[in-house]
């Protein structure tokens, strides 16, 4: 039940910050509190130095991870039961469907992503994301590169010392 809690509180943040992002006309870090079902939760824009830093670094290293088409270390950046929504696309629960996209992203083109992050909120032992992306396709069969851009947010926990992604969605720009 308390993980259920965590993870309520989690979904709640998430819209919220969304429409905050979404209202401002430049984006400019907040500082907030929310009280959510008797949790209170301090969304204080990783003002925890060392948090951010670590986040930062996992953000890093799954870029790395992904641009060196590594899917066992993509896949050890996400937790067990993973929940991952993509654009247009039914969501994908556990590591095990996950992975599956990798495989097929990985066998069909040369990728290349980066990551920046605009904003980490932290409450306890989950951290959310919100960042952009851009991303460059180059198909193995030969047919011209495409480019993707777009935004997400991951939602972290940490799990045996590690920030693992247990949330994620993401749209595309277009």
């Amino acid at each position: 039940m308390q993980k259920l809690k965590i993870y309520s509180v989690a979904l709640f943040v998430i819209f919220i910050s969304a429409a905050i992002v979404f209202a401002q006309s430049e984006y400019q870090p907040i500082e907030t509190t929310f009280v959510y079902d008797s949790i209170m939760v301090n969304a204080v824009n990783a003002q925890d130095d060392e948090i951010e830093s670590e986040i930062r670094e996992a953000s890093l290293a799954w870029d790395e991870a992904f641009n060196a088409a590594d899917v066992e270390q993509v896949m050890d950046l996400y937790a067990d039961d993973v929940i991952s929504m993509p654009p247009n696309l039914p969501m994908r629960q556990g590591k095990e469907e996950l992975q599956a996209d990798f495989e097929w992203i990985f066998e069909n083109f040369n990728a290349q992503h980066e990551t920046i992050i605009f904003d980490i909120l932290v409450s306890d032992d989950l951290v959310i994301e919100l960042g952009q992306y851009t991303m460059t396709f180059d198909p193995h069969d030969g047919s011209d590169d495409f480019d993707e851009a777009g935004t997400h947010i991951l939602v972290r926990q940490l799990i045996d010392g590690e920030w693992k992604i247990v949330w994620e969605i993401w749209n595309t720009d277009e």
